[in-house]
Formats: structure tokens, C-alpha cells, sequence
């Protein structure tokens, strides 16, 4: 069992830190303002990839880190309404920047982290 935690807790430290994870290139979004000034006017599939990516991690991680934990694997860090689109989470986050410049010089996945809250809440029990 303590392998199975450890692989789980490796993901999840890979997740934590996808720029680590990925590797520095000269693409890569580091900051809010890294995300911004790449992904703000762009069209390709680069920017709602990284969205994708950041959304799954969250919540993989999450579930991972409560499974390490010994707890029941019940909590989300937010509630995304079904029918809402990669895109639509794209605009939330850059939104979201040009709301708080004052944060945009902070990680951008942890910035993601709290656009995604912020903006997709779930219900209070």
C-alpha cells in the first residue's frame, strides 16, 4: 500500500508543478503574466491544451493527495456546470487577470487554481 501512495504522491507533486513537470521552454507560461501576453489573443490549440491540463491536474491532484491522506476521496476544489466548454474556462482565467493585476506575477496554475474557484463555486452543504 505505501507503493501505491508513493506513486500517487509523485503524480501529484508532478501536477503541482507543471512547469517543473514539462520542462522550461521558451513557450512556456510560468506566470499570469506568462498566460497573458501568450495566450490572451491566441488561436491555436497551445493555450486551451494547458487549460485542459491544468483543470484534470487539479482535480486529479486532489483526489490524490485525500487517497494519500487515508481520507474518503470526496472533496473538489470546484463544481464546472456540465455543458461548460475548455473555451469558456479560458475566458473565466484571462478575465480573471485582467481583474487582479496585482497577483498576475504569481504562478500561473495556482492563479488557474483560483480563477476556476472563484468563478465555478460549489454548492455549501
Amino acid at each position: 500500500m505505501d507503493c501505491i501512495r508513493l506513486a500517487y504522491c509523485a503524480a501529484a507533486i508532478g501536477l503541482t508543478f507543471p512547469s517543473i513537470a514539462a520542462g522550461q521552454t521558451s513557450n512556456a507560461v510560468s506566470t499570469g503574466n506568462d498566460f497573458l501576453a501568450r495566450c490572451e489573443k491566441s488561436t491555436d490549440a497551445y493555450c486551451p491544451g494547458i487549460v485542459t491540463g491544468w483543470a484534470q491536474g487539479l482535480a486529479a491532484g486532489s483526489f490524490a493527495m485525500q487517497f494519500i491522506a487515508g481520507q474518503p476521496v470526496k472533496r473538489v476544489l470546484f463544481c464546472v456546470p456540465e455543458g461548460v466548454t475548455i473555451g469558456q474556462m479560458l475566458d473565466v482565467y484571462v478575465e480573471w487577470l485582467h481583474a487582479h493585476p496585482a497577483d498576475r506575477h504569481m504562478e500561473a496554475s495556482t492563479l488557474f487554481y483560483v480563477a476556476t474557484r472563484d468563478a465555478f463555486p460549489c454548492p455549501k452543504k
